[in-house]
């Protein structure tokens, strides 16, 4: 079990005119603490709580100047202490310290002292903070000899001037976020003529932690808050219960992007929340968080308002719902697989041709995608059969892509692009490869590969080195003229290695060229790609009925370009590549014009 180690924080008192011993009795009853001075009730109280626990460790008192300074009382309970302890005066600071010690000998030395002015109010937050930072010194005392220990911190807001409390308040929020628990608040109520009580205003504290969970929930869709807060009643109506499991569920849907349930939760919850709202709550706790909800709602908006309406406007509240919160990953991910469904659906790019559909529901159905993904992602950029590799520009700078190139293409001309002290092994391979080509053309490498090896022995080195390279096995015939496509398929340190290129010296290659700055150029070229075979599709190129529009061609293209920048964004905004992305701001900016836009499509 954990050992935790128990910290007091408390402004003192001042002493009254006429002080007089008062009986306090405790927070369960069963016990009277005779004090002079409210704080010692607060100190006792606690004392007696953690008494299992080791009792309190640290009790930081914040002192005023009133508070520190000696003085004379002419009362019978003052001077009868006064006599006890062979004093004529004392103060509130040293009658405290005095009193404690004197009840729980091991307190004696656990004080530290924080003298306070009453000055301004920006005097008062650096007080604030300093004593804060008193709390956060003990605790790295105490986990350097202890690393597991676990410190809490109570506060008795019993004694000081009016925004004490406040202040004292702060000062635990701050302690929280450094990984300190929040313990006891403690109140000493000093009743003339009834009983006077110690009270535990823990849940009046522990309201600050509903209000943050609320906030935590509406702006990030997270219930780690409101879950630590509620763990600590003792009971939940099933409407709460119910309510909450919804919560936490939409919550696990939008952190990790689960696009497949994020619709269902949001219905869910939506549900859940009119179901508690005409209930009765079963604590004060769910009281007080009936009175927050309406904020959530608020700030939920259409979300939950149209969970039931048309599924592709449901789908535009949610995406715009994600980039109003700054959930931009999410939001460029739900755009990547509702937009396409929501541009077939609203016929601004559709298609009626069932062939179609299903080729791109079978294709899409691999890749865990529905169909609509396929034909507005990938169809018509499809390589159809029989069709020839038409050579793309050589890829100069990538030392592994231009040796594919030639090799491809059995291009050797391009062999003069490659650093001179790359190109002799690869002038050899090609040279020997063309020598009697056509007698070899057919000839199946596969039949007998050791007698082509002695064949070419001595006199084609280059060749027999390949010959050896290639896995012996395989049943499919390699015909000698596809040799050089066959050597394409090696892995990068096997093709150098046949080539004689050093990698270290296809790195230092590379790197002359890479650069990250023609990102723009390179997006704009592929879309502009994408865009021919789009209005080749919507013209009748791929053949006839295969891609529709209700929309001027023109604004069809457009609506498909919006959707080709925000998907690219997502496939870019992972990976280290400068200027990839735009400014969050800019992007956030982008995606809600474009729902809006489509929303009015």
């Amino acid at each position: 079990m954990t050992k935790q180690v128990h910290v007091m924080v408390a402004f003192v008192s001042q002493l009254a005119n006429n002080p007089t011993n008062v009986e306090y009795r405790s927070v369960d009853g069963n016990e009277i603490f005779s004090c002079m001075q409210t704080n010692e009730a607060a100190v006792c109280q606690l004392q007696s709580l953690l008494r299992a626990e080791g009792g309190l460790a640290k009790i930081i008192l914040i002192e005023t100047d009133q508070a520190r300074e000696k003085v004379t009382r002419n009362s019978a309970d003052w001077l009868a202490l006064m006599e006890k302890y062979g004093s004529e005066s004392m103060s509130a600071v040293e009658l405290l310290k005095a009193q404690s010690a004197r009840k729980y000998p091991e307190l004696a030395q656990v004080f530290e002292d924080s003298e306070y002015s009453k000055m301004g109010i920006e005097d008062s937050m650096r007080s604030i903070a300093g004593i804060a930072e008193r709390v956060r010194t003990f605790a790295e005392r105490v986990h350097e000899e202890e690393p597991e220990a676990e410190l809490v911190l109570h506060a008795d807001m019993t004694g000081g001037f009016r925004y004490a409390a406040m202040m004292l308040l702060v000062v635990m929020q701050l302690s929280k976020y450094m990984g300190i628990r929040m313990g006891h608040v403690v109140y000493s109520d000093l009743v003339r003529g009834g009983e006077s009580r110690v009270h535990l205003t823990d849940g009046i504290r522990r309201m600050f932690d509903l209000v943050a969970g609320a906030d935590e929930f509406q702006k990030y869709g997270s219930v780690q808050a409101l879950e630590e807060y509620f763990s600590r009643s003792p009971r939940h109506s099933e409407d709460f219960s119910t309510l909450f499991a919804a919560m936490r569920r939409f919550s696990d849907a939008i952190r990790i992007c689960r696009t497949s349930v994020i619709e269902d939760e949001m219905t869910d919850l939506a549900e859940k929340i009119r179901a508690f709202r005409q209930s009765k709550p079963a604590s004060i706790e769910e009281e007080m968080f009936s009175h927050i909800l309406g904020v959530i709602e608020g700030e939920y908006g259409s979300v939950i308002k149209n969970a039931s309406g048309e599924k592709s406007d449901r789908r535009l509240d949610i995406i715009a719902w994600c980039v109003q919160k700054k959930f931009l990953q999410q939001a460029m991910t739900l755009c990547t697989e509702w937009i396409p469904a929501i541009l077939v659906e609203k016929k601004i790019c559709y298609t009626e041709d069932l062939l179609v559909i299903r080729h791109c529901r079978r294709k899409g159905a691999s890749a865990f995608q529905g169909w609509q993904q396929h034909f507005i992602n990938i169809y018509g950029s499809e390589k159809k059969k029989g069709t020839k590799n038409v050579p793309g520009v050589f890829p100069l700078g990538d030392l592994l892509q231009m040796v594919h190139y030639i090799l491809e293409q059995k291009d050797k001309r391009r062999i003069n692009d490659l650093p001179e002290e790359m190109q002799p092994k690869l002038i050899a391979f090609f040279t020997e490869y063309e020598k009697d080509y056509e007698k070899r053309r057919t000839f199946d490498l596969r039949q007998n590969i050791r007698l082509c090896i002695r064949d070419f022995d001595g006199k084609y080195p280059m060749l027999k080195k390949a010959l050896r390279i290639l896995p012996k096995s395989g049943k499919a015939p390699l015909p000698y003229e596809a040799l050089p496509l066959r050597l394409k398929s090696l892995s990068e340190d096997v093709l150098f290695d046949l080539f004689s290129i050093s990698l270290e010296e296809a790195e230092k290659y590379d790197a002359q060229f890479f650069t990250q700055s023609d990102f723009a150029a390179s997006r704009q070229k592929k879309w502009k790609k994408r865009e021919k075979q789009y209005r080749e599709m919507l013209a009748g190129k791929h053949g006839a009925e295969v891609m529709h529009t209700t929309k001027p061609v023109d604004e069809a293209i457009e609506f498909l370009r919006g959707y080709f920048q925000i998907r690219d964004e997502r496939n870019y905004s992972n990976h280290a590549v400068k200027d990839a992305a735009q400014g969050n701001e800019s992007l956030e900016n982008f995606i809600a014009a474009y729902i809006e836009r489509l929303r009015n499509a």
